[in-house]
């Protein structure tokens, strides 16, 4: 019986990847602080959870824009197992409260 060397290398560096996350209580490990364990207070609410789709719209971008963010470890926590990505309403709602900046007065300098 042959192994396909590739399909082997891939499956060890994601369990490698998924065991550091574990470990070390954090999913930097996977390439983004954005990416939330299934245990993160995932939403108990079924009407809390949103598709990327509708996460997108609910944040007023494009989804395209909300991929991208995800690759870069940017924009809002999700949930992710396999292909299914997973976000919450209420996550959501704090992200935004947190991008909330206050202008400047007039002829002020830092």
């Amino acid at each position: 019986m042959q192994i396909y060397i590739p399909a082997v290398k891939w499956l060890l560096l994601t369990v490698s990847m998924l065991a550091a996350a574990f470990v070390f209580g954090s999913t930097d490990a996977l390439g983004g602080a954005a990416v939330l364990m299934a245990t993160d207070s995932f939403p108990k609410d079924p009407n809390d959870e949103m598709t990327p789709d509708e996460a997108a719209k609910d944040l007023g971008v494009k989804p395209a824009t909300l991929a991208s963010w995800r690759s870069t470890g940017v924009g809002p926590d999700f949930w992710k197992w396999g292909r299914n990505i997973r976000y919450s309403r209420q996550v959501n709602a704090d992200w935004k409260a947190q991008q909330r900046r206050s202008p400047r007065a007039s002829g002020q300098h830092p």
